[in-house]
């Protein structure tokens, strides 16, 4: 991982806090509050990631799942686009086997898969989606 540059440091730090503040807000009851922060925090990591892919895309696949997960608070279909990106992204690490976040700390890829998959279900289901959940269920436990 290449070291940070200062506007690159900054766009990091911007994007947690603004990750942290969508989880108080979501914590609080106000998703309304929340979703735009963590959809903000997802143009930051887009753009880093398109800059830097070993490193933010990790981070970018988890404010992806944060997206998703405040979507389905109000609107379940909403909520499938942005965990089928998180898994697409999760999918394409596996064959990195490992990845680094933006810290340049190694993480395993396959916790983040697993969860990307489980919001991604919970959302095809509630959208009455069951028979493209189905065979996502079976690939969720066949993973290396």
């Amino acid at each position: 991982m290449a070291s940070l540059t200062r506007t690159q440091a900054r766009a990091v730090d911007h994007a947690l806090g603004l990750i942290g503040a969508a989880r108080r807000c979501a914590a609080h009851g106000r998703v309304a509050e929340a979703l735009p922060l963590a959809e903000n925090a997802t143009r930051i990591y887009r753009r880093l990631a398109r800059a830097d892919p070993e490193s933010y895309l990790p981070d970018l696949a988890h404010a992806l799942i944060s997206v998703g997960t405040l979507r389905s608070y109000t609107d379940w279909e909403s909520a499938v686009a942005p965990a089928q990106e998180a898994d697409r992204i999760y999918r394409n690490l596996i064959g990195a086997r490992a990845y680094r976040n933006q810290t340049g700390a190694r993480v395993g890829v396959m916790p983040g898969l697993a969860g990307s998959l489980s919001n991604l279900l919970t959302f095809l289901w509630e959208t009455a989606a069951a028979s493209r959940s189905e065979p996502l269920s079976s690939k969720s436990l066949s993973t290396r």
